[in-house]
């Protein structure tokens, strides 16, 4: 059926801002992860959650987010392909690397290649560009309410009066299994909180899914 683009929801009063990923997850109010920690758990589980800790996967994610929707920025820093990090010293020189370049996503060698390969493979793709090169903004923090709550949104990019996109990296990009991704992570849910938050058709959501093995 056809589905019209051009926002058939009420947007609510959002203030944009262009912060950084450490302001926006340091503001006090309810974002998509929070949601989808209460979905999948329960608000107990979010009232008592542990302090966050980014995890390997996660930080390639973010590393293929940089180079795709914010290149000129120049996040990635690679560590020396020779680096043994079962060796005290090299241990060490990672340390201080990441704590004088706390603004940097530090990756591994064979991570930058793998990076450099899935970045190619996106470029040869028409849709993905599409998508990404069309952009009207990208990375821009909202902060508004929702009944009185307090509420965050960071959508990865906006064409305005078109579509929301949010770029997500996984093992498998075949439509049976990211069909399982996308319950087992409540991506559906951050769409539709977006979407509602911007006033957005749902079905203007727009996944840009990429293999994290290229």
């Amino acid at each position: 059926k056809n589905v019209s683009l051009l926002g058939a929801l009420p947007k609510k009063e959002m203030i944009k801002k262009k912060d950084s990923n450490e302001v926006y997850h340091s503001h006090d109010s309810i974002s998509a992860s929070v949601l989808k920690t209460i979905y999948k758990k329960s608000v107990f589980h979010y009232l008592n959650k542990e302090q966050f800790v980014s995890t390997p996967t996660m930080n390639f994610g973010s590393a293929v987010h940089s180079v795709l929707l914010e290149p000129e920025k120049k996040e990635i820093l690679t560590l020396p392909k020779n680096l043994n990090l079962r060796t005290k010293k090299d241990r060490e020189y990672k340390r201080q690397l990441t704590e004088d370049n706390k603004d940097k996503i530090i990756v591994s060698a064979e991570e930058k290649e793998s990076l450099d390969q899935i970045i190619q493979n996106t470029m040869n793709n028409k849709l993905a560009n599409k998508l990404l090169f069309t952009l009207d903004e990208i990375e821009y923090s909202y902060y508004g309410t929702y009944e009185d709550v307090p509420v965050r949104i960071r959508p990865d990019g906006i064409k305005k009066r078109r579509y929301i996109i949010d770029i997500k990296t996984c093992q498998d990009a075949s439509p049976r299994a990211f069909r399982s991704s996308i319950y087992n992570y409540a991506y559906h849910l951050q769409a539709c909180f977006y979407s509602e938050m911007l006033g957005f058709d749902f079905f203007a959501f727009r996944l840009i899914v990429i293999e994290n093995k290229y």
